[in-house]
């Protein structure tokens, strides 16, 4: 029995034996029907496999949405709880599985460390678990793993970090911060290549925190008139957590307050998730601002389980309109760090004009 199916269209098998190779080094058997003998009667086996797999993927294309065959499959594999959705171009999928979560492996190099394909693997990991050989190699990671899977629900429904493995050196925040940077220098030599680089990134992290503090305020500040304006009209009183408040009164709102909610609830979709994926990426790429700024590494720690909790959950509850991941997650946004990253900013800009 092979723990993965991979469904696809024939034209699409250069893809497919990608995606299968990929998967195959993390350490999972997969089956995809080029391993079919010649004279073996097809349907019959492709049933069998389908049905003896622990987990279905089926690959999207323009050709695969208009497959009898590759919908059958999935649909099969929807039945059975063990289906894995995965867009390969970007099309419409199909009404039954448009509301599915649905990694995006657009253009993929085959990199078993891109952040699409890292999904995809949390994906089936939720469904048949962690591949056996390679828990203990993942487990050796330089960089802590902080998933969904991690977390615990604490008070009100907020979620914990159980274990984190703690960043190399100590962490000195607030004002202990500031005086360690007053005390040694807050980043390269001025005129050097990594000065140049250090300045990039901090321009770009600065931009993507702007953009994302901005957008939080917008909806928190829409959020709580949405709340008083559905308090006062279904008369409803006393505080509620509103995550609650949301799932128990979602279906009574009326068409304006549906409205504003899903004019709050796209913010998060848009200007939220592509500033913290795009601070994420920066500070990935830019790793030496883990180094001369200690307190990034909690904003690092931050933003990763704030993509994982969109991904796992508010992408999957239509009844959520912001998502927060604050100190009850045990991974709060760091409080003054954007003053700071522009205070930086600007010292780093005066040494590169001086």
């Amino acid at each position: 029995m092979s723990d993965i199916f991979i469904s696809y269209k024939r034209e699409e098998q250069a893809t497919a034996r990608q995606i299968a190779d990929a998967l195959e080094k993390e350490g999972w058997s997969v089956w995809w029907d080029p391993k079919l003998r010649a004279g073996d009667d097809f349907d019959k086996i492709i049933e069998a496999v389908l049905n003896e797999s622990r987990c279905v993927i089926v690959l999207w294309s323009e050709l695969s949405i208009q497959s009898d065959y590759v919908r059958a499959e999935a649909s099969e594999a929807l039945e059975k709880k063990k289906l894995v959705p995965v867009a390969i171009e970007n099309v419409t999928l199909p009404f039954r599985f448009k509301r599915l979560h649905t990694p995006r492996l657009l253009n993929w190099d085959g990199s078993s460390e891109s952040a699409e394909f890292r999904k995809l693997v949390d994906d089936i990991a939720e469904i048949i678990g962690s591949p056996k050989r390679n828990r203990e190699t993942r487990r050796t990671r330089s960089r802590p793993s902080i998933t969904i899977d991690n977390l615990k629900p604490g008070k009100g429904g907020a979620t914990r970090l159980p274990s984190v493995e703690p960043p190399t050196g100590k962490l000195n925040p607030g004002t202990v911060f500031r005086r360690q940077t007053e005390r040694r220098s807050q980043g390269p030599d001025t005129g050097s290549r990594e000065a140049e680089e250090h300045q990039d990134g901090l321009g770009e992290l600065v931009e993507a925190l702007r953009i994302t503090r901005t957008a939080f305020r917008v909806q928190v500040t829409r959020r709580d008139q949405l709340v008083k304006q559905m308090q006062r009209r279904l008369r409803i009183k006393g505080a509620i957590e509103y995550d609650e408040f949301f799932r128990h009164f979602f279906k009574k709102m009326t068409a304006d307050e549906k409205a504003l909610f899903d004019w709050i609830r796209a913010i998060t979709e848009d200007q939220m998730k592509e500033g913290n994926a795009k601070a994420l990426a920066v500070l990935e790429r830019h790793r030496q601002l883990l180094v001369h700024y200690p307190r990034l590494v909690e904003l690092q720690q931050h933003l990763r389980v704030w993509l994982n909790k969109y991904d796992r959950i508010f992408s999957r509850h239509k009844d959520m309109c912001v998502l927060y991941v604050g100190f009850g997650d045990g991974v709060g946004y760091p409080r003054g760090l954007h003053a700071e990253m522009e205070e930086a900013l600007a010292n780093a800009r005066g040494k590169g004009s001086a």
